[in-house]
């Protein structure tokens, strides 16, 4: 009762302790993050500078979430400051417009995302119109 713990079911099949992890807190969420009061994570890893206060999982439109937590292949979340795809902070990514297309597609207002790695915005300047060549007889 004094130690939380994540069961590694994709490489060793063993439980890991999450440290750190307060057992009286502790809320498991959807596709492999939890909670507690002070922090995030991500199977056993901590997701740094996340909110366990705002923090949800991204729900991709019509992605089955079991009530007992089975994976379904996701890992977008967000908090009241940033987007993570698993672990990682998505950089510039808007949150307020930020929707999840598939398991590992998404965008938002300025770009789409692949696991989290963010497209360069487009403009006129970096995605110049190409014209046609002449046809000739």
């Amino acid at each position: 009762k004094s130690h939380v713990y994540f069961f590694d079911s994709f490489t060793d099949f063993r439980f890991i302790q999450l440290k750190g992890a307060d057992p009286e807190t502790f809320v498991p969420l959807p596709a492999y993050f939890s909670k507690d009061k002070k922090q995030v994570y991500y199977h056993q890893y901590l997701i740094k500078k996340a909110d366990p206060e705002t923090f949800t999982p991204i729900i991709f439109e019509g992605a089955r979430v079991d009530h007992d937590f089975e994976h379904i292949g996701y890992a977008y979340s967000k908090d009241k400051n940033h987007v993570f795809f698993k672990t990682s902070k998505i950089k510039d990514a808007d949150r307020e417009s930020f929707k999840v297309l598939s398991a590992t597609r998404a965008k938002d207002k300025w770009r789409s995302y692949t696991k989290g790695q963010g497209a360069k915005k487009s403009s006129k300047s970096t995605c110049p119109l190409i014209k046609k060549p002449h046809l000739k007889k």
